[in-house]
Protein backbone atom coordinates (compact mmCIF):
# COMPACT_ATOMS: atom_id res chain seq x y z
CA UNK A 1 0.00 0.00 0.00
CA UNK A 2 2.82 2.41 0.88
CA UNK A 3 4.58 1.72 -2.43
CA UNK A 4 1.34 2.30 -4.33
CA UNK A 5 0.85 5.60 -2.50
CA UNK A 6 4.37 6.74 -3.33
CA UNK A 7 3.91 5.82 -7.00
CA UNK A 8 0.71 7.87 -7.07
CA UNK A 9 2.58 10.81 -5.54
CA UNK A 10 5.35 10.52 -8.13
CA UNK A 11 2.79 10.36 -10.96
CA UNK A 12 0.80 13.32 -9.67
CA UNK A 13 3.84 15.51 -8.97
CA UNK A 14 5.39 14.66 -12.34
CA UNK A 15 2.19 15.72 -14.10
CA UNK A 16 1.92 18.87 -11.96
CA UNK A 17 5.54 19.87 -12.64
CA UNK A 18 5.15 19.38 -16.39
CA UNK A 19 1.95 21.39 -16.43
CA UNK A 20 3.51 24.20 -14.38
CA UNK A 21 6.58 24.31 -16.64
CA UNK A 22 4.41 24.52 -19.73
CA UNK A 23 2.35 27.36 -18.26
CA UNK A 24 5.41 29.49 -17.43
CA UNK A 25 6.25 30.19 -21.09
CA UNK A 26 4.28 31.40 -24.09
CA UNK A 27 5.53 28.57 -26.29
CA UNK A 28 4.86 25.85 -23.70
CA UNK A 29 5.75 22.41 -25.02
CA UNK A 30 7.55 23.92 -28.01
CA UNK A 31 10.57 24.84 -25.87
CA UNK A 32 11.26 21.15 -25.26
CA UNK A 33 11.82 20.71 -29.00
CA UNK A 34 13.46 24.06 -29.70
CA UNK A 35 16.48 23.54 -27.43
CA UNK A 36 18.01 20.57 -29.32
CA UNK A 37 17.05 22.15 -32.64
CA UNK A 38 18.75 25.45 -31.74
CA UNK A 39 21.88 23.63 -30.60
CA UNK A 40 21.86 21.59 -33.79
CA UNK A 41 21.61 24.79 -35.82
CA UNK A 42 24.63 26.31 -34.07
CA UNK A 43 26.81 23.24 -34.54
CA UNK A 44 25.63 22.79 -38.13
CA UNK A 45 26.64 26.35 -39.01
CA UNK A 46 30.01 26.05 -37.27
CA UNK A 47 31.09 22.59 -38.40
CA UNK A 48 29.32 22.17 -41.73
CA UNK A 49 29.06 25.65 -43.22
CA UNK A 50 32.07 27.44 -41.70
CA UNK A 51 34.59 24.65 -41.06
CA UNK A 52 33.27 22.32 -43.78
CA UNK A 53 33.65 19.34 -41.45
CA UNK A 54 30.13 17.97 -41.62
CA UNK A 55 29.61 15.94 -44.75
CA UNK A 56 26.67 13.84 -45.85
CA UNK A 57 24.37 12.75 -43.06
CA UNK A 58 25.78 15.27 -40.60
CA UNK A 59 22.41 16.75 -39.64
CA UNK A 60 20.79 13.46 -38.50
CA UNK A 61 24.12 12.41 -36.94
CA UNK A 62 24.16 15.64 -34.94
CA UNK A 63 20.46 15.50 -34.05
CA UNK A 64 20.69 11.96 -32.62
CA UNK A 65 23.68 12.96 -30.49
CA UNK A 66 22.04 16.12 -29.20
CA UNK A 67 18.71 14.48 -28.34
CA UNK A 68 20.41 11.70 -26.38
CA UNK A 69 22.74 14.16 -24.67
CA UNK A 70 19.99 16.65 -23.73
CA UNK A 71 18.09 13.91 -21.90
CA UNK A 72 21.14 13.20 -19.75
CA UNK A 73 22.12 16.84 -19.23
CA UNK A 74 18.66 18.13 -18.36
CA UNK A 75 17.84 15.28 -15.96
CA UNK A 76 21.13 15.44 -14.07
CA UNK A 77 21.19 19.23 -13.92
CA UNK A 78 17.61 19.54 -12.70
CA UNK A 79 17.75 16.59 -10.27
CA UNK A 80 20.93 17.66 -8.51
CA UNK A 81 19.08 20.47 -6.75
CA UNK A 82 15.80 18.63 -6.11
CA UNK A 83 16.30 17.55 -2.48
CA UNK A 84 17.79 20.90 -1.51
CA UNK A 85 14.71 22.67 -2.83
CA UNK A 86 12.28 20.20 -1.21
CA UNK A 87 13.51 20.37 2.39
CA UNK A 88 10.87 22.90 3.41
CA UNK A 89 8.06 20.78 1.97
CA UNK A 90 9.19 17.65 3.81
CA UNK A 91 9.15 19.53 7.13
CA UNK A 92 5.37 19.83 6.64
CA UNK A 93 4.59 16.56 4.82
CA UNK A 94 6.36 13.28 5.56
CA UNK A 95 7.69 12.03 2.23
CA UNK A 96 10.78 9.99 1.36
CA UNK A 97 13.39 12.31 -0.14
CA UNK A 98 14.11 9.94 -3.02
CA UNK A 99 10.76 10.96 -4.52
CA UNK A 100 12.07 14.39 -5.52
CA UNK A 101 14.96 13.43 -7.83
CA UNK A 102 12.77 10.60 -9.13
CA UNK A 103 10.03 13.04 -10.11
CA UNK A 104 12.57 15.23 -11.91
CA UNK A 105 13.97 12.26 -13.82
CA UNK A 106 10.44 11.19 -14.76
CA UNK A 107 9.53 14.70 -15.95
CA UNK A 108 12.60 15.04 -18.13
CA UNK A 109 12.19 11.50 -19.44
CA UNK A 110 8.64 12.26 -20.58
CA UNK A 111 9.91 15.36 -22.38
CA UNK A 112 12.67 13.25 -23.93
CA UNK A 113 10.10 10.70 -25.11
CA UNK A 114 8.20 13.41 -26.99
CA UNK A 115 11.39 14.75 -28.58
CA UNK A 116 12.49 11.19 -29.46
CA UNK A 117 9.21 10.62 -31.29
CA UNK A 118 9.84 13.73 -33.41
CA UNK A 119 13.44 12.60 -34.01
CA UNK A 120 12.26 9.22 -35.29
CA UNK A 121 9.86 10.88 -37.73
CA UNK A 122 12.67 13.13 -39.01
CA UNK A 123 15.00 10.16 -39.45
CA UNK A 124 12.37 8.12 -41.29
CA UNK A 125 11.65 11.11 -43.55
CA UNK A 126 15.36 11.34 -44.37
CA UNK A 127 15.46 7.64 -45.31
CA UNK A 128 16.78 6.11 -42.08
CA UNK A 129 13.99 3.54 -41.87
CA UNK A 130 13.44 1.17 -38.93
CA UNK A 131 14.61 -2.43 -39.16
CA UNK A 132 15.23 -5.46 -36.99
CA UNK A 133 17.97 -3.57 -35.15
CA UNK A 134 15.28 -1.37 -33.55
CA UNK A 135 14.82 -4.25 -31.11
CA UNK A 136 18.02 -3.01 -29.43
CA UNK A 137 16.67 0.54 -28.97
CA UNK A 138 14.95 -0.25 -25.64
CA UNK A 139 18.28 -1.61 -24.36
CA UNK A 140 20.00 1.67 -25.27
CA UNK A 141 17.24 3.75 -23.66
CA UNK A 142 17.12 1.70 -20.45
CA UNK A 143 20.91 1.90 -20.22
CA UNK A 144 20.85 5.69 -20.42
CA UNK A 145 17.91 5.90 -18.01
CA UNK A 146 19.79 3.87 -15.39
CA UNK A 147 22.86 6.04 -15.87
CA UNK A 148 20.78 9.21 -15.54
CA UNK A 149 19.00 7.93 -12.43
CA UNK A 150 22.21 6.85 -10.73
CA UNK A 151 24.09 10.11 -11.34
CA UNK A 152 21.00 12.18 -10.46
CA UNK A 153 20.37 10.38 -7.16
CA UNK A 154 24.01 10.59 -6.07
CA UNK A 155 24.21 14.32 -6.80
CA UNK A 156 20.82 14.99 -5.18
CA UNK A 157 22.05 13.21 -2.04
CA UNK A 158 25.22 15.32 -1.78
CA UNK A 159 24.17 18.82 -2.86
CA UNK A 160 22.25 19.67 0.38
CA UNK A 161 25.48 19.13 2.33
CA UNK A 162 27.71 20.92 -0.18
CA UNK A 163 25.45 23.54 -1.82
CA UNK A 164 28.34 24.90 -3.88
CA UNK A 165 28.12 21.70 -5.95
CA UNK A 166 25.13 23.34 -7.65
CA UNK A 167 27.51 25.71 -9.38
CA UNK A 168 29.89 22.94 -10.46
CA UNK A 169 27.37 20.55 -12.01
CA UNK A 170 26.70 22.54 -15.19
CA UNK A 171 30.40 23.24 -15.99
CA UNK A 172 31.15 19.55 -15.43
CA UNK A 173 28.30 18.56 -17.73
CA UNK A 174 29.66 20.97 -20.34
CA UNK A 175 33.06 19.27 -20.12
CA UNK A 176 31.45 15.82 -20.43
CA UNK A 177 29.49 17.10 -23.43
CA UNK A 178 32.69 17.71 -25.41
CA UNK A 179 33.90 14.21 -24.50
CA UNK A 180 30.68 12.48 -25.59
CA UNK A 181 31.04 12.51 -29.39
CA UNK A 182 27.91 14.58 -29.89
CA UNK A 183 29.28 16.48 -32.91
CA UNK A 184 32.10 14.15 -33.99
CA UNK A 185 32.39 10.43 -34.66
CA UNK A 186 34.52 8.57 -32.13
CA UNK A 187 35.05 5.84 -34.78
CA UNK A 188 37.36 8.26 -36.62
CA UNK A 189 39.58 8.82 -33.59
CA UNK A 190 42.86 7.05 -32.99
CA UNK A 191 42.40 3.79 -31.01
CA UNK A 192 44.02 5.30 -27.92
CA UNK A 193 41.77 8.36 -28.02
CA UNK A 194 38.69 6.22 -28.71
CA UNK A 195 39.46 4.09 -25.66
CA UNK A 196 39.72 7.17 -23.47
CA UNK A 197 36.51 8.68 -24.84
CA UNK A 198 34.61 5.45 -24.15
CA UNK A 199 35.50 5.75 -20.48
CA UNK A 200 32.69 8.32 -20.60
CA UNK A 201 29.60 6.08 -20.75
CA UNK A 202 27.53 8.73 -22.53
CA UNK A 203 29.88 8.50 -25.52
CA UNK A 204 29.10 4.80 -25.81
CA UNK A 205 25.36 5.34 -25.36
CA UNK A 206 25.27 8.00 -28.09
CA UNK A 207 27.30 5.76 -30.41
CA UNK A 208 24.89 2.89 -29.71
CA UNK A 209 21.88 5.09 -30.52
CA UNK A 210 23.45 6.02 -33.87
CA UNK A 211 24.20 2.36 -34.59
CA UNK A 212 20.52 1.50 -34.18
CA UNK A 213 18.83 4.59 -35.62
CA UNK A 214 21.16 5.51 -38.48
CA UNK A 215 23.45 2.62 -39.39
CA UNK A 216 21.02 -0.28 -39.07
CA UNK A 217 23.53 -2.12 -36.90
CA UNK A 218 23.52 -3.79 -33.52
CA UNK A 219 25.14 -1.75 -30.78
CA UNK A 220 27.99 -3.12 -28.70
CA UNK A 221 25.78 -5.07 -26.30
CA UNK A 222 28.73 -6.02 -24.09
CA UNK A 223 29.55 -2.36 -23.55
CA UNK A 224 25.86 -1.60 -22.99
CA UNK A 225 25.70 -4.31 -20.32
CA UNK A 226 28.68 -2.79 -18.48
CA UNK A 227 27.14 0.69 -18.56
CA UNK A 228 23.76 -0.72 -17.50
CA UNK A 229 25.32 -2.48 -14.51
CA UNK A 230 27.23 0.68 -13.58
CA UNK A 231 24.01 2.72 -13.82
CA UNK A 232 22.15 0.20 -11.66
CA UNK A 233 24.96 0.28 -9.09
CA UNK A 234 24.93 4.11 -9.07
CA UNK A 235 21.15 4.07 -8.64
CA UNK A 236 21.29 1.63 -5.73
CA UNK A 237 24.09 3.67 -4.16
CA UNK A 238 22.15 6.91 -4.63
CA UNK A 239 18.99 5.49 -3.05
CA UNK A 240 21.01 4.10 -0.14
CA UNK A 241 22.77 7.45 0.36
CA UNK A 242 19.50 9.41 0.32
CA UNK A 243 17.86 7.02 2.80
CA UNK A 244 20.89 7.10 5.10
CA UNK A 245 21.10 10.89 5.05
CA UNK A 246 17.37 11.64 5.02
CA UNK A 247 17.11 12.47 8.74
CA UNK A 248 19.85 15.10 8.31
CA UNK A 249 18.23 17.04 5.43
CA UNK A 250 15.51 18.86 7.43
CA UNK A 251 18.09 19.96 10.01
CA UNK A 252 20.42 21.62 7.51
CA UNK A 253 20.44 25.45 7.48
CA UNK A 254 18.55 27.16 4.68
Amino acid sequence: MKLRRYLQIVSFKTYADLRAERSRTYLGFAWWFLEPLLLMGVFFVVFDLIMNRGGEGFVPFLLVGLVMWQWFRASVSHSSNSILQARGLVRDVALPFVIFPLVTVCSDSIKFGMVLAVLLVILWTLGYLPGVHYMALPVVLVTELLLITGVSFLLAALVPFVPDLRFIVDPLLQAVFFLSGVFYSIDKLAPEARGLILLNPMAGVIEAARDVLMDGAWPNLGYMAIVMLAGAAFTAGGVAAIRRLSHHYPKLPN
